[in-house]
This record gives structure tokens, C-alpha cells and sequence, in this order.
């Protein structure tokens, strides 16, 4: 069931074009690094980077906004279509 478009959503609205891609353990920062253009060791708990996965050309593949939910685990948000396809149990 879905609300009317008028209806408050109180500080949340949904995203469904949207997905979530989780990293994590003790070397996800320096998997990341080596993957994308962005240094994620770096990453302090209160920033976000915007980061790029290169094709070997140089040319863009995706892009993910990553930010750190721990120490030892990060949230690369990004296009929903670039995540694999859930499978039905």
C-alpha cells in the first residue's frame, strides 16, 4: 500500500532508485582504496566522499557517495541497477 503524495513523511522520504552496498572488516578501507578514487582510510566517521570505480581506460564505471559506519565498515550508496539482482529463498 503507498501514501498519497501529500501525505508528511516526517524527515523520511524514500529513495527506491537507490542501493546500498556494505564493505566490511578490518581491511575494507584499503580494499576500497585500490578499487575506487577515493582514499577511504582517510575517512573520518563524520564525512562522506564521493568516489568513482574506473574502467581500465580511465573511464567512469559507477559512482558511490561512501561513508564509514565504523571503524571497520563502510556504505558505498549508489544507483540501485548496480547492485546484483536479489535472489527469491
Amino acid at each position: 500500500m503507498t501514501e498519497p503524495v501529500n501525505a508528511p513523511l516526517n524527515g523520511v522520504a524514500p529513495l527506491p532508485h537507490l542501493g546500498v552496498i556494505r564493505v566490511a572488516g578490518e581491511d575494507a578501507a584499503a580494499f576500497l582504496h585500490g578499487q575506487l578514487t577515493q582514499d577511504f582510510a582517510l575517512l573520518g566517521m563524520q564525512q562522506a566522499r564521493l568516489a568513482a570505480f574506473l574502467s581500465a581506460k580511465g573511464r567512469m564505471q559507477a559512482s558511490f557517495i561512501g561513508f564509514r559506519r565504523s571503524p571497520t565498515e563502510l556504505l558505498l550508496v549508489c544507483s540501485r541497477d548496480l547492485l546484483a539482482p536479489r535472489s527469491r529463498a
